[in-house]
């Protein structure tokens, strides 16, 4: 199609090794359940002074990957439903204040860049499904 494709690279690559690996979670993520926990990743990454937790930005991106159903109460009390992408406060239960350096500056950009394209008139925004497919259709690693 001639509209932009926003395509989470760290995403896409956890597709790609899940998908080669045969790990569950590639075929159980899915609307409402990211499945963003795995203790395997927790390891330091970045610079010394300024660590962060591979697993907290493997969680971010999961969460940010795959649509959520939220319920709340609006304006005078009334209740509402709606699907709302992972960057969403209610979506993405931990604090936003919960990340802190890269995985906040991820937040930030992710949460950016879907607030620009969330109506879909700009552009696509790639979520588990599309990695799936495409992943799906390259095949195995040999």
């Amino acid at each position: 199609s001639g509209r932009i494709q926003l395509i989470n690279i760290f995403s896409l690559i956890v597709a790609i090794i899940e998908f080669d690996k045969e790990l569950p979670q590639f075929d159980d993520r899915c609307e409402d359940n990211p499945i963003s926990n795995n203790a395997s990743l927790d390891v330091n990454i970045g610079p010394e002074r300024d660590p962060i937790k591979l697993s907290n930005f493997y969680e971010l991106n999961m969460i940010c990957s795959v649509m959520h159903n939220i319920t709340g109460e609006g304006h005078f009390g009334r209740s509402f439903q709606d699907k709302v992408l992972g960057n969403h406060k209610i979506a993405n239960s931990n604090s936003h204040d919960r990340y802190k350096g890269i995985s906040r500056t991820a937040l930030l950009q992710i949460d950016t860049i879907m607030n620009d394209y969330e109506s879909g008139s700009k552009g696509k925004i790639w979520l588990w499904p599309d990695y799936q497919k495409v992943v799906r259709l390259a095949g195995k690693i040999d």
